[in-house]
């Protein structure tokens, strides 16, 4: 399988969360799929993007996706509140 390319435009907090994967469909099309989706209903498997704040994010050590382009900064804890509403 070839290797999938990096997003490079805003995503969110999903672009540098632990809990993300990204799959690639047959024609191309990439997703960002919530691995705390898959156990846990709080979490849409597939969110709504990008998403500006979520309570299951967990900061990957080394970023290896994009930043939101706005510049949004979390807490020091690393966590924010999930917002699904679509509303900035």
């Amino acid at each position: 399988m070839p290797a999938i390319p990096i997003p490079t435009l805003p995503y969110g907090v999903c672009s540098q969360c632990l809990h993300v994967k990204l799959l690639t469909s047959d024609k191309g099309s990439v997703f960002m799929q919530c691995q705390r989706g898959l156990t846990d209903a709080r979490f849409p498997k597939y969110p709504r993007l990008p998403v500006l704040r979520c309570a299951g994010f967990v900061a990957l050590a080394k970023p290896s996706v994009a930043s939101p382009a706005s510049g949004t900064q979390l807490p020091e804890n690393g966590f924010a509140d999930f917002d699904d509403s679509g509303d900035s």
